[in-house]
């Protein structure tokens, strides 16, 4: 908490006059982002307030977009309902002491005959866009996990792809916009070095210096220093996620949405209480 409030003079209460314009100066031939404050914000955030890296990872953000439309990206919670409604991915309520956001993936549960793992890695996209929606989880940053929890080698070679792994390096480290504070592996098997090893050229020091992959969930919970991750709100079957009975609730539709959030957490109420009107912590709305 204190880490955040520290953090909060300097970035969170940015001038809303003068916080887009720093990127919209930036000039590039044939590109035209969307010239929305609150969207350059997030990348002016995810880069530190570096203009320049905020820009590259903007382009960067619109050429993976072009890139990979209909694939994994461009896809609405609508579209990928069958997916989510697996509930594979899970945003977590909490957060550490630090602000940091939590992005669970449960990969061991994953069914390659209902769903394909392009889907699974758009779900979790929108995981991460979710995550983006509040001002705390632009300036501190997240934490991302996997659950390898009854994974097999059958399954496990999907994700050792390295069509996959550079697409993955290549969305955590230069496209979105976020700050990943640590990468986590849970219930991994015997073989996951291999994985990681095959994916590290990939990975820049910094994320790979973050990467202190563990076995438990105690250990998860003093890795990522979430005293509060209780079972109940780490278990696929309990835990609210992105499946469709979590996807009807209200969504961060205004910036004071976001601000009332944020003053609340830090004035120490809990995150989720603090949205206005009936609430659901999730952030996405899916129509039936």
């Amino acid at each position: 908490m204190q880490k955040f409030r520290e953090r909060v003079p300097s970035q969170v209460s940015s001038s809303s006059s003068t916080r887009g314009s720093k990127l919209r100066e930036e000039k590039s031939k044939g590109f035209c982002p969307l010239q929305d404050d609150e969207f350059l914000l997030r990348f002016l955030r995810g880069r530190k307030y570096d203009v320049g890296r905020a820009f590259t990872t903007l382009k960067n953000y619109y050429m993976f977009k072009s890139e990979y439309s209909g694939v994994i990206t461009d896809l609405t919670p609508t579209d990928l309902k069958r997916v989510l409604e697996l509930e594979h991915v899970f945003v977590s309520p909490k957060r550490a002491p630090g602000g940091e956001g939590l992005l669970i993936v449960f990969i061991g549960a994953v069914d390659f005959n209902v769903c394909t793992l392009n889907e699974i890695f758009a779900a979790g996209i929108i995981g991460a866009e979710v995550g983006l929606e509040t001002d705390a989880s632009q300036v501190c940053g997240c934490h991302i996990v996997f659950d390898m929890q009854g994974i097999s080698l059958r399954k496990f070679k999907h994700f050792i792809k390295p069509s996959f792994l550079r697409c993955f390096a290549r969305c955590i480290q230069d496209v979105l916009p976020i700050r990943v504070k640590g990468i986590h592996a849970v219930n991994q098997p015997v073989y996951f070095d291999i994985a990681f090893n095959t994916i590290k050229p990939f990975l820049s020091q910094k994320i790979t210096e973050r990467y202190p992959y563990c076995s438990q969930n105690s250990r998860i919970a003093a890795k990522v220093e979430v005293g509060s991750l209780e079972p109940h709100l780490y278990s696929p079957e309990s835990a609210p996620n992105l499946g469709s009975k979590h996807l009807s609730g209200t969504r961060f539709s205004s910036e004071s949405d976001v601000k009332t959030v944020v003053e609340n957490w830090l004035n120490g109420q809990d995150v989720i209480s603090a949205m206005p009107g009936e609430t659901s912590w999730s952030c996405v709305q899916i129509n039936a």
